[in-house]
């Protein structure tokens, strides 16, 4: 495969849409292909949640209809329950809480669909 390589100088984690930090990789037909380096870095260098954030991503999730919920180890470590807006998760099927400090989950967990048993 043929292209240009390329390492941005913003966003170099790609944690965010190139085009929130106005960067633009888009090729006119007929011109070779760009092939973006992202530097996502271990398990270390993920930012932590908060409670806050973590409502915001239900909510989020609500809004956008998201199937899937992964909070593999990405919870602050001092977070030990979930907040209440889990239950509004109507459209989520499948979860990933492991690899945090959760020592119990909140009563609407029951207004969601079935979920597979591996919590």
């Amino acid at each position: 495969m043929v292209g240009t390589v390329l390492y941005p100088k913003a966003n170099q984690k790609a944690c965010k849409s190139f085009k929130d930090v106005e960067i633009s990789f888009r090729t006119q037909p007929g011109d070779m292909p760009i092939f973006v380096l992202a530097d996502r870095g271990g398990k270390e260098d993920v930012e932590k949640l908060s409670l806050i954030k973590v409502a915001a991503i239900f909510e989020d999730s609500v809004k956008t209809g998201a199937s899937f919920l992964d909070l593999n180890g990405k919870l602050m470590d001092k977070i030990e329950w979930l907040p209440l807006s889990l239950g509004k998760l109507s459209n989520v099927t499948e979860v990933n809480f492991s690899e945090n400090g959760i020592m119990a989950l909140p009563t609407t967990i029951g207004n969601l669909k079935p979920l597979p048993t591996n919590l």
